[in-house]
Protein backbone atom coordinates (compact mmCIF):
# COMPACT_ATOMS: atom_id res chain seq x y z
CA UNK A 1 0.00 0.00 0.00
CA UNK A 2 2.94 2.67 0.67
CA UNK A 3 4.55 1.64 -2.78
CA UNK A 4 1.43 2.49 -4.52
CA UNK A 5 0.80 5.82 -2.17
CA UNK A 6 3.77 6.76 -3.07
CA UNK A 7 3.29 5.84 -6.75
CA UNK A 8 0.29 7.71 -6.37
CA UNK A 9 1.80 10.95 -5.15
CA UNK A 10 4.67 10.87 -8.00
CA UNK A 11 2.59 10.43 -10.91
CA UNK A 12 0.22 13.60 -9.27
CA UNK A 13 3.25 15.70 -8.98
CA UNK A 14 4.81 15.10 -12.51
CA UNK A 15 1.17 15.50 -13.84
CA UNK A 16 0.85 18.69 -11.54
CA UNK A 17 4.13 20.22 -13.08
CA UNK A 18 3.44 19.50 -16.52
CA UNK A 19 0.04 20.91 -16.53
CA UNK A 20 0.79 23.94 -14.49
CA UNK A 21 4.13 25.02 -14.81
CA UNK A 22 4.84 26.80 -11.50
CA UNK A 23 7.19 29.45 -11.13
CA UNK A 24 9.25 30.78 -8.70
CA UNK A 25 7.94 34.35 -7.33
CA UNK A 26 8.82 37.49 -9.68
CA UNK A 27 10.56 39.96 -7.88
CA UNK A 28 10.76 42.31 -10.94
CA UNK A 29 7.43 44.44 -11.78
CA UNK A 30 6.44 44.99 -15.21
CA UNK A 31 8.09 48.41 -16.57
CA UNK A 32 4.91 48.77 -18.82
CA UNK A 33 2.02 50.75 -18.24
CA UNK A 34 -1.42 49.00 -18.53
CA UNK A 35 -3.16 49.09 -21.62
CA UNK A 36 -5.95 52.11 -21.63
CA UNK A 37 -9.04 51.21 -20.23
CA UNK A 38 -10.99 53.76 -22.05
CA UNK A 39 -9.26 53.03 -25.37
CA UNK A 40 -10.13 48.82 -24.75
CA UNK A 41 -13.67 49.86 -23.76
CA UNK A 42 -14.69 52.13 -27.02
CA UNK A 43 -12.90 49.52 -28.96
CA UNK A 44 -15.16 46.32 -28.09
CA UNK A 45 -18.22 48.56 -27.68
CA UNK A 46 -17.61 49.73 -31.92
CA UNK A 47 -16.73 46.10 -33.11
CA UNK A 48 -19.66 44.63 -30.48
CA UNK A 49 -22.15 47.11 -31.44
CA UNK A 50 -21.66 49.40 -34.09
CA UNK A 51 -20.51 46.47 -36.61
CA UNK A 52 -22.47 43.85 -35.09
CA UNK A 53 -23.42 41.42 -36.47
CA UNK A 54 -20.07 40.47 -37.73
CA UNK A 55 -20.06 37.33 -39.75
CA UNK A 56 -19.11 37.24 -43.51
CA UNK A 57 -22.77 36.34 -44.39
CA UNK A 58 -23.65 39.79 -43.38
CA UNK A 59 -21.86 43.00 -44.53
CA UNK A 60 -20.04 44.10 -41.32
CA UNK A 61 -16.70 42.33 -42.12
CA UNK A 62 -15.49 44.82 -43.77
CA UNK A 63 -16.42 47.56 -42.27
CA UNK A 64 -14.98 45.72 -38.96
CA UNK A 65 -11.83 45.48 -41.26
CA UNK A 66 -11.72 49.33 -42.22
CA UNK A 67 -12.30 50.38 -38.42
CA UNK A 68 -9.81 47.95 -37.46
CA UNK A 69 -6.95 49.10 -40.14
CA UNK A 70 -8.15 52.74 -39.10
CA UNK A 71 -6.98 52.40 -35.46
CA UNK A 72 -3.61 50.37 -36.71
CA UNK A 73 -2.97 53.53 -38.94
CA UNK A 74 -2.98 56.04 -35.83
CA UNK A 75 0.26 54.12 -34.70
CA UNK A 76 2.81 52.60 -37.64
CA UNK A 77 3.06 53.43 -41.16
CA UNK A 78 3.11 49.54 -42.12
CA UNK A 79 -0.57 48.71 -41.47
CA UNK A 80 -2.29 46.99 -44.44
CA UNK A 81 -5.00 44.85 -45.36
CA UNK A 82 -3.90 40.96 -46.42
CA UNK A 83 -6.88 40.28 -48.91
CA UNK A 84 -7.60 36.85 -50.11
CA UNK A 85 -10.44 34.38 -51.28
CA UNK A 86 -12.83 32.59 -49.52
CA UNK A 87 -16.09 30.48 -50.52
CA UNK A 88 -18.06 33.99 -49.49
CA UNK A 89 -15.63 36.08 -52.07
CA UNK A 90 -12.66 38.30 -50.87
CA UNK A 91 -11.94 38.82 -47.26
CA UNK A 92 -9.34 40.96 -45.16
CA UNK A 93 -6.70 40.00 -42.43
CA UNK A 94 -5.17 43.45 -41.10
CA UNK A 95 -2.15 43.63 -40.29
CA UNK A 96 -0.25 45.62 -38.52
CA UNK A 97 4.20 45.57 -38.65
CA UNK A 98 7.06 46.88 -35.86
CA UNK A 99 10.14 46.52 -36.31
CA UNK A 100 12.62 45.58 -39.03
CA UNK A 101 10.54 44.63 -42.36
CA UNK A 102 13.74 42.40 -43.55
CA UNK A 103 13.90 40.74 -40.10
CA UNK A 104 13.48 36.64 -40.67
CA UNK A 105 12.80 36.27 -37.29
CA UNK A 106 8.95 37.41 -36.29
CA UNK A 107 6.11 37.66 -33.30
CA UNK A 108 2.80 37.19 -34.08
CA UNK A 109 -0.01 38.27 -32.04
CA UNK A 110 -3.33 37.31 -33.69
CA UNK A 111 -6.82 37.46 -32.58
CA UNK A 112 -10.22 36.51 -34.72
CA UNK A 113 -12.89 39.57 -35.44
CA UNK A 114 -15.67 37.92 -36.75
CA UNK A 115 -18.34 36.49 -34.37
CA UNK A 116 -20.41 33.82 -33.78
CA UNK A 117 -23.02 33.20 -35.78
CA UNK A 118 -24.46 37.21 -35.68
CA UNK A 119 -23.82 37.37 -32.15
CA UNK A 120 -22.22 40.84 -30.13
CA UNK A 121 -18.96 38.73 -29.59
CA UNK A 122 -17.69 40.92 -26.87
CA UNK A 123 -15.82 38.57 -25.24
CA UNK A 124 -15.64 36.20 -28.29
CA UNK A 125 -13.47 37.68 -29.98
CA UNK A 126 -13.65 41.82 -29.92
CA UNK A 127 -11.68 41.37 -26.68
CA UNK A 128 -9.02 40.13 -28.20
CA UNK A 129 -9.05 42.47 -30.89
CA UNK A 130 -8.98 45.63 -29.00
CA UNK A 131 -5.78 44.20 -27.13
CA UNK A 132 -4.44 44.22 -30.55
CA UNK A 133 -4.89 47.79 -31.38
CA UNK A 134 -3.71 48.50 -27.79
CA UNK A 135 -0.82 46.77 -27.93
CA UNK A 136 -0.20 48.64 -31.43
CA UNK A 137 -0.05 51.91 -29.30
CA UNK A 138 2.19 50.46 -27.03
CA UNK A 139 4.72 49.12 -29.64
CA UNK A 140 4.56 52.63 -31.17
CA UNK A 141 6.65 53.91 -28.23
CA UNK A 142 9.44 51.68 -28.75
CA UNK A 143 12.65 51.67 -30.96
CA UNK A 144 15.54 49.09 -32.26
CA UNK A 145 13.15 46.38 -32.01
CA UNK A 146 15.10 44.01 -32.85
CA UNK A 147 12.85 41.63 -34.88
CA UNK A 148 9.26 42.13 -36.71
CA UNK A 149 6.15 42.15 -34.49
CA UNK A 150 2.93 41.34 -36.24
CA UNK A 151 -0.30 42.26 -35.17
CA UNK A 152 -3.07 40.50 -37.30
CA UNK A 153 -6.59 40.63 -36.61
CA UNK A 154 -7.87 37.72 -38.78
CA UNK A 155 -11.14 38.25 -41.11
CA UNK A 156 -12.60 33.96 -40.56
CA UNK A 157 -11.75 31.91 -37.02
CA UNK A 158 -15.66 31.23 -36.24
CA UNK A 159 -17.66 28.61 -38.09
CA UNK A 160 -18.21 27.25 -40.60
CA UNK A 161 -14.54 28.51 -41.53
CA UNK A 162 -12.92 27.05 -38.62
CA UNK A 163 -10.90 24.05 -38.67
CA UNK A 164 -10.50 25.04 -42.70
CA UNK A 165 -7.84 26.32 -44.81
CA UNK A 166 -10.62 29.82 -45.07
CA UNK A 167 -9.58 30.65 -41.65
CA UNK A 168 -7.69 34.31 -41.90
CA UNK A 169 -5.10 32.87 -39.46
CA UNK A 170 -4.10 29.93 -41.45
CA UNK A 171 -3.96 31.86 -44.43
CA UNK A 172 -1.68 34.43 -42.64
CA UNK A 173 0.68 30.98 -41.52
CA UNK A 174 0.97 30.17 -45.12
CA UNK A 175 2.16 33.15 -46.13
CA UNK A 176 4.73 33.20 -43.15
CA UNK A 177 6.04 29.98 -44.60
CA UNK A 178 5.94 31.17 -48.28
CA UNK A 179 8.03 34.35 -47.17
CA UNK A 180 10.35 32.12 -45.32
CA UNK A 181 9.76 33.70 -41.63
CA UNK A 182 11.06 31.98 -38.63
CA UNK A 183 8.43 32.82 -36.22
CA UNK A 184 9.62 32.85 -32.11
CA UNK A 185 6.20 32.87 -30.78
CA UNK A 186 2.44 33.24 -32.01
CA UNK A 187 0.14 34.01 -29.51
CA UNK A 188 -3.73 34.14 -30.12
CA UNK A 189 -5.80 35.84 -28.19
CA UNK A 190 -9.37 34.30 -27.57
CA UNK A 191 -11.23 35.77 -25.31
CA UNK A 192 -9.05 38.25 -23.19
CA UNK A 193 -11.86 40.20 -20.93
CA UNK A 194 -14.14 38.58 -19.36
CA UNK A 195 -13.22 37.91 -15.06
CA UNK A 196 -15.48 36.86 -12.21
CA UNK A 197 -14.53 36.84 -8.42
CA UNK A 198 -17.95 34.50 -7.48
CA UNK A 199 -16.84 31.19 -6.18
CA UNK A 200 -16.81 28.03 -8.60
CA UNK A 201 -17.72 30.12 -11.65
CA UNK A 202 -14.73 28.35 -13.09
CA UNK A 203 -15.35 25.04 -14.88
CA UNK A 204 -13.10 22.51 -15.89
CA UNK A 205 -12.95 19.60 -18.65
CA UNK A 206 -11.63 17.08 -16.25
CA UNK A 207 -12.92 17.08 -12.41
CA UNK A 208 -9.02 16.08 -11.13
CA UNK A 209 -8.36 20.12 -12.53
CA UNK A 210 -9.86 21.30 -9.98
CA UNK A 211 -6.68 20.18 -7.32
CA UNK A 212 -4.75 22.05 -9.83
CA UNK A 213 -6.25 25.23 -10.64
CA UNK A 214 -8.42 27.88 -9.05
CA UNK A 215 -12.43 27.58 -8.61
CA UNK A 216 -13.00 31.19 -9.35
CA UNK A 217 -12.63 32.81 -12.67
CA UNK A 218 -10.53 35.78 -11.78
CA UNK A 219 -7.37 34.71 -13.72
CA UNK A 220 -5.76 34.95 -17.34
CA UNK A 221 -4.68 31.28 -18.81
CA UNK A 222 -1.75 30.68 -20.74
CA UNK A 223 -2.17 27.58 -22.74
CA UNK A 224 0.33 25.50 -25.19
CA UNK A 225 1.23 22.29 -26.00
CA UNK A 226 3.83 19.95 -24.64
CA UNK A 227 6.76 20.74 -27.47
CA UNK A 228 6.34 24.41 -26.37
CA UNK A 229 6.13 23.79 -22.50
CA UNK A 230 9.07 26.11 -22.39
CA UNK A 231 8.08 28.97 -24.39
CA UNK A 232 4.71 28.72 -22.27
CA UNK A 233 6.54 29.05 -18.91
CA UNK A 234 8.55 32.09 -20.66
CA UNK A 235 5.17 33.66 -21.31
CA UNK A 236 3.69 32.91 -18.29
CA UNK A 237 7.27 34.50 -16.59
CA UNK A 238 6.39 37.39 -18.46
CA UNK A 239 2.73 37.66 -17.50
CA UNK A 240 3.70 37.38 -13.63
CA UNK A 241 5.37 40.81 -13.91
CA UNK A 242 1.86 42.27 -13.95
CA UNK A 243 0.63 43.48 -10.82
CA UNK A 244 -2.78 42.42 -10.04
CA UNK A 245 -3.28 39.73 -12.54
CA UNK A 246 -3.61 35.96 -11.44
CA UNK A 247 -1.77 33.77 -13.98
CA UNK A 248 -1.79 30.40 -14.69
CA UNK A 249 -0.86 28.03 -17.12
CA UNK A 250 -1.68 24.48 -19.03
CA UNK A 251 0.74 22.50 -21.09
CA UNK A 252 -0.88 19.14 -22.54
CA UNK A 253 -1.21 17.07 -25.92
CA UNK A 254 -2.96 18.55 -28.73
CA UNK A 255 -5.68 15.99 -27.87
CA UNK A 256 -6.38 17.59 -24.36
CA UNK A 257 -9.70 19.19 -24.05
CA UNK A 258 -8.73 23.80 -24.45
CA UNK A 259 -5.77 22.56 -25.88
CA UNK A 260 -6.72 21.60 -29.48
CA UNK A 261 -9.18 22.70 -32.18
CA UNK A 262 -10.43 25.92 -30.22
CA UNK A 263 -8.74 28.68 -32.02
CA UNK A 264 -6.68 30.44 -34.09
CA UNK A 265 -2.82 29.09 -32.42
CA UNK A 266 -3.89 25.74 -34.38
CA UNK A 267 -3.38 27.26 -37.71
CA UNK A 268 0.17 27.96 -37.13
CA UNK A 269 1.00 24.44 -35.58
CA UNK A 270 0.26 23.12 -39.48
CA UNK A 271 2.78 25.16 -40.73
CA UNK A 272 5.13 24.35 -37.63
CA UNK A 273 5.57 27.12 -35.89
CA UNK A 274 5.39 27.19 -31.92
CA UNK A 275 2.15 29.19 -31.09
CA UNK A 276 0.07 29.42 -27.41
CA UNK A 277 -3.01 31.17 -26.76
CA UNK A 278 -3.95 33.81 -24.07
CA UNK A 279 -7.16 33.20 -22.78
CA UNK A 280 -10.10 33.66 -20.26
CA UNK A 281 -11.41 30.00 -20.94
CA UNK A 282 -14.78 31.65 -22.36
CA UNK A 283 -17.40 29.38 -21.60
CA UNK A 284 -16.05 27.57 -19.22
CA UNK A 285 -16.42 30.30 -17.00
CA UNK A 286 -18.34 33.14 -19.28
CA UNK A 287 -21.98 31.78 -19.21
CA UNK A 288 -22.68 34.54 -22.00
CA UNK A 289 -19.84 33.78 -24.51
CA UNK A 290 -21.91 32.69 -27.76
CA UNK A 291 -24.84 34.41 -26.96
CA UNK A 292 -26.69 37.41 -27.65
CA UNK A 293 -25.73 38.65 -23.54
CA UNK A 294 -22.15 38.67 -24.44
CA UNK A 295 -22.43 42.43 -24.05
CA UNK A 296 -19.54 45.04 -24.00
CA UNK A 297 -20.99 45.94 -20.11
CA UNK A 298 -20.09 42.49 -19.07
CA UNK A 299 -16.87 42.93 -19.58
CA UNK A 300 -13.85 43.59 -16.81
CA UNK A 301 -11.63 46.60 -18.93
CA UNK A 302 -9.10 46.95 -15.91
CA UNK A 303 -8.25 42.91 -15.61
CA UNK A 304 -8.25 43.02 -19.72
CA UNK A 305 -5.89 46.18 -19.77
CA UNK A 306 -3.62 43.98 -17.33
CA UNK A 307 -3.85 41.10 -19.68
CA UNK A 308 -2.67 43.70 -22.84
CA UNK A 309 0.17 44.64 -20.61
CA UNK A 310 1.57 41.24 -20.23
CA UNK A 311 1.76 40.30 -23.77
CA UNK A 312 3.45 43.26 -24.17
CA UNK A 313 6.03 42.55 -21.53
CA UNK A 314 6.30 38.87 -23.65
CA UNK A 315 7.50 40.99 -26.76
CA UNK A 316 9.61 43.23 -24.39
CA UNK A 317 11.61 40.57 -22.91
CA UNK A 318 12.21 38.24 -26.09
CA UNK A 319 13.43 41.45 -27.55
CA UNK A 320 15.66 42.72 -24.85
CA UNK A 321 17.01 38.56 -24.73
CA UNK A 322 18.18 39.21 -28.58
CA UNK A 323 19.62 42.25 -28.04
CA UNK A 324 20.89 42.23 -24.40
CA UNK A 325 23.96 44.94 -25.01
CA UNK A 326 20.84 47.31 -26.22
CA UNK A 327 18.22 49.05 -24.77
CA UNK A 328 14.61 49.53 -25.87
CA UNK A 329 13.29 52.07 -22.80
CA UNK A 330 9.70 53.05 -23.21
CA UNK A 331 10.36 57.04 -21.79
CA UNK A 332 12.88 57.67 -24.57
CA UNK A 333 10.03 57.59 -27.45
CA UNK A 334 7.34 58.16 -24.99
CA UNK A 335 6.94 61.87 -25.23
CA UNK A 336 7.04 61.98 -29.18
CA UNK A 337 4.58 59.43 -29.21
CA UNK A 338 1.79 60.96 -26.90
CA UNK A 339 2.62 64.15 -28.33
CA UNK A 340 1.87 62.99 -31.82
CA UNK A 341 -1.29 61.11 -30.41
CA UNK A 342 -2.64 63.84 -29.03
CA UNK A 343 -3.40 66.35 -32.33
Amino acid sequence: MTDWLLIILVVSGLLWFALTNPLLPIDRASELEPAYVDNLKKHVVALSETYSPRMAEFDNLRPSARYIKKQFDQYTKEARYQHYVTRVGRVNNVVASFGPAESKEVIVIGAHYDAHQGMPGADGNASGVSGLIELARILAAYENLPLQVELVAYALGEKPFYGTREMGSFYHANDLKVRHKKVELMISLDGIGYFTRDSDSQSYPYTFMKFFYPARGDFIKVTGRLQDMGLVRQVKRSFSKVDELPVRSLTAPEIFPSIGGVSDDQSYWQHGYPAIRITDTGAARNPRYQTDQDTAKTLDYEAMSRVVQGVGQVIVDMANEMMPDSTMMLAQKMPEVEKVLQK
